[in-house]
């Protein structure tokens, strides 16, 4: 089972959304009400296009897009140990009676739900016991855990409880879920690199902790400029030293400072976003455009985005481990080079499109939230594009059949002209064909005008190892062929449009089945058997495939015959390492 997407609440700064983009998913859409910090992640991430969906007390789930996974650091000072602890009595701390709603009408594969640790032990355990019943009343099975950013690649000491959550339904050995392990941070010197050496007024006020009647005696000014590379931390009367590490950034916290060539230093919100796992990048966009004060703010309130990048990996690997593969071949080989390109190219954003829809380009590159280009993934050997000719048995000629997707091109019309000199033999084609004997440039350049029409910029292919190619080239790479046959147009899963028909004809048929869509598909949970039982709806003749004892996929069975000019392929090269360098180029570009 694969996730590709995610919708993002309580949205922040995006924190979130990076980690989970870091580790291959793609956002659909934000919940944000806070304006400063939505101006702050329009900035960051190149969002001024994408719509905010705004309160999300006020959102339904026919108000948003489609998506795998939810996530959501709802509020948490209603939760923390240093507030008052008020919990469901305020009414942020309902926030997520919202959010188990949406995901009762929005039916995602996933969660990950993040929070103060003080969640845990709030009201004696007696609060996140009504957030585990309320999660799992809505058809969620969910564990928790108290994970410490600085266990996961920034040296801050930030402790979280994250809830990850999957739909009961699904069926999966949830016992096998695992925690991401644990990496080492970099020196803290790495973080704090901007230049904010603290002025007078902010070294009075630290003389006043140093002489208040909890630190008297303890420490001078001239004490902290020897304590090279210490964060020291002002808070209440307090007055604490770190090495190494640097304290929770919290959204009212602006009293840390550090040692840096004998110089103490005021923390800035530059550096608290690298501390929170922000690249440097991605802080550099506001360093100077939002004020410092809010940028502090912002921090503190953030995700920490290597811990979801973390956790969104480990949620994506445990759902592959799981998977039963429903996928034909060809999805398989789709599904074989996008993985390749993620785990070859981490730097760059792929999104999985194509499956069983051949109208569909199959992998998007995403840049700046928007898509770049197309990579088609083409098996070998195998088919690669057709189109629908008609026959007019009257003037004895073929005609362009409306029901294609595409346009004729310059090639099309050599190919039906060549068919209308030998207008007989075609038409008396049948199941098994006859092949146009004409210069195979033309198949090819037909394949290439067609997948340009679709953004298409590269094909990934498989001899020996995977072989990518500029479209250009495709007539250099791959052999090409070409038949005129009677096709019956192979099985297919229902249309996304016919869905509500389909699940309505399923429960009056058996009331006591579950129906769920999972990446375009729909699955039928029952206990009893169905295997290849048949039902019709309008022109089409459906049937369940067996997945597992008690789940099966709707498969369409298709009752169409067209006459089909279909290309067919075989790769009869290896790697050009001056094109793999092109690819790696536009991919950087």
């Amino acid at each position: 089972m694969q996730i590709h997407t995610f919708f993002d609440f309580c949205s922040g700064i995006g924190g979130g959304r990076l980690g989970l983009e870091q580790a291959g998913l793609r956002c659909v859409g934000r919940s944000e009400t806070s304006r400063l910090a939505d101006i702050t992640y329009c900035t960051m991430h190149n969002t001024d296009n994408e719509l905010n969906y705004g309160n999300l007390k006020k959102i339904t789930g026919k108000k948003i897009p489609k998506y795998d996974l939810l996530i959501a650091g709802f509020p948490c000072q209603t939760f923390s140990v240093i507030g008052r602890q008020e919990g469901f009595s305020d009414d942020r701390g309902q926030i997520i009676f919202h959010l188990s709603r949406i995901l009762k009408e929005t039916s995602p594969t996933c969660f990950i739900l993040e929070n103060v640790k003080g969640l845990v032990t709030h009201d004696n355990g007696k609060t996140i016991k009504i957030i585990l019943k309320e999660l799992s009343n809505v058809g969620y099975t969910v564990s928790y855990r108290v994970l410490t950013s600085l266990d996961y690649g920034v040296p801050q000491m930030r402790q979280r409880v994250y809830f990850v959550g999957f739909k009961t339904s699904l069926g999966l050995d949830y016992s096998k879920f695992e925690w991401p392990q644990s990496v080492t941070a970099p020196p803290l010197s790495n973080f704090l690199i901007d230049d904010n050496a603290a002025d007078d007024e902010r070294l009075e006020i630290l003389k006043h902790y140093l002489n208040n009647q909890t630190n008297n005696g303890k420490y001078s000014i001239d004490d902290l400029r020897q304590m090279e590379g210490k964060i020291i931390d002002t808070r209440m009367n307090d007055l604490r030293i770190y090495t190494g590490k640097c304290p929770t950034l919290r959204a009212q916290r602006d009293g840390v400072l550090y040692v840096r060539n004998g110089i103490i230093y005021q923390l800035t919100g530059f550096e608290a976003l690298l501390l929170q796992g922000f690249p440097q990048k991605y802080a550099e966009k506001v360093k100077g455009n939002v004020t410092d004060r809010h940028l502090l703010m912002q921090s503190g309130n953030a995700m920490t985005v290597n811990v979801i990048k973390a956790l969104g990996e480990s949620i994506i690997n445990f759902l592959k481990s799981q998977e039963v593969n429903t996928m034909r071949p060809g999805e398989q080989f789709e599904n074989d080079c996008y993985e390749y390109l993620k785990q070859t190219y981490n730097g760059t954003t792929f999104h999985l499109e194509g499956g069983m829809d051949s109208t569909k380009s199959d992998i998007a590159v995403i840049k700046n939230n928007h898509i770049n280009f197309y990579i088609e993934a083409k098996d070998t050997a195998a088919q690669s594009g057709q189109f629908v000719l008609l026959p007019n048995e009257e003037t004895e000629t073929f005609v362009f059949s409306p029901k294609n997707h595409s346009e004729p091109n310059e090639m099309t019309e050599i190919m039906i002209q060549y068919m209308n000199n030998d207008f007989h033999r075609f038409n008396n084609a049948g199941t098994a064909g006859e092949s146009l004997d004409i210069d195979s440039s033309v198949f090819s350049d037909w394949i290439i005008d067609h997948y340009i029409d679709r953004n298409v910029k590269y094909v990934i292919s498989y001899k020996n190892d995977f072989v990518i190619l500029p479209i250009r080239k495709f007539s250099s790479y791959f052999e090409v062929l070409a038949k005129y046959r009677i096709k019956k147009s192979g099985s297919g899963y229902p249309a996304k449009k016919d869905f509500i028909n389909v699940e309505n004809e399923i429960m009056t048929l058996y009331p006591s089945a579950t129906v769920e869509i999972h990446n375009s598909k729909l699955f039928v949970t029952l206990d009893e058997p169905l295997y290849q039982d048949r039902f019709e709806i309008g022109k089409y003749t459906y049937y369940f495939s067996r997945i597992d004892a008690n789940t099966y996929k709707i498969t369409r069975l298709s009752n169409t015959y067209n006459m089909n000019v279909i290309f067919s392929i075989r790769l009869k090269r290896e790697q050009d390492i001056q094109d793999l360098l092109e690819f790696e180029s536009d991919l950087e570009n």
